[in-house]
């Protein structure tokens, strides 16, 4: 019974990812690719903090101003780990929080992730908290991706990956941290 919930979430999170890849393509300009740095990321440890915290409530205490959809809600971040580029989207009752970034090297999406990396392991919450990370390279070494969990539960990750898609040479950074209450 664990193990198909386990499935369900894992499940859950490679699809909301898979959409956001796709979100992502449709509204991203070529121009606004070239002038991203890493110094985007939010390093405000109070505002970090409050991105894991205010998953164990679906967010409430930093999403506004939702965007209503045909099955979906996206909502307005009010804590940018990487500046303008974080929501929050809800199906049903499951809350994510998501940013997601296109970048057109993979030195720059590296510099990326290893900034929001750092930002995030000084400034999310502690173990006696309940929450962990770890982080590994991806299979034949096509980026990296770092876990986070709360109480041993995976929750979500931050992951670097080369895009196979519109423009073969552009890397992706992915942040998404699901809402607590979903993965009881």
């Amino acid at each position: 019974m664990n193990k198909d919930i386990t499935s369900f979430h894992i499940t859950a999170l490679f699809v909301i990812s898979l959409m956001l890849v796709i979100l992502t393509g449709c509204v991203t300009s070529h121009t606004e690719i070239a002038d991203i740095t890493p110094a985007t990321v939010n390093t405000d440890c109070p505002a970090t903090r409050q991105i894991f915290t205010s998953s164990l409530n679906n967010f409430q205490d930093i999403r506004e101003k939702p965007h209503y959809y045909n099955k979906a809600t996206r909502w307005r971040a009010k804590q940018q780990l990487i500046k303008g580029q974080c929501e929050i989207w809800q199906w049903s009752d499951h809350y994510s929080y998501v940013c997601s970034k296109v970048l057109p090297s993979e030195q720059a999406a590296k510099e990326l992730y290893q900034t929001a990396q750092q930002g995030l392991q000084q400034c999310m919450p502690s173990s006696a908290q309940g929450w962990t990370a770890d982080s590994q390279p991806l299979k034949e070494n096509n980026g990296n991706k770092t876990n986070y969990q709360y109480n041993g539960k995976t929750m979500g990750s931050l992951t670097v990956i080369p895009d196979k898609t519109l423009i073969p040479r552009n890397w992706s950074v992915y942040f998404v941290i699901d809402s607590a209450i979903n993965n009881k």
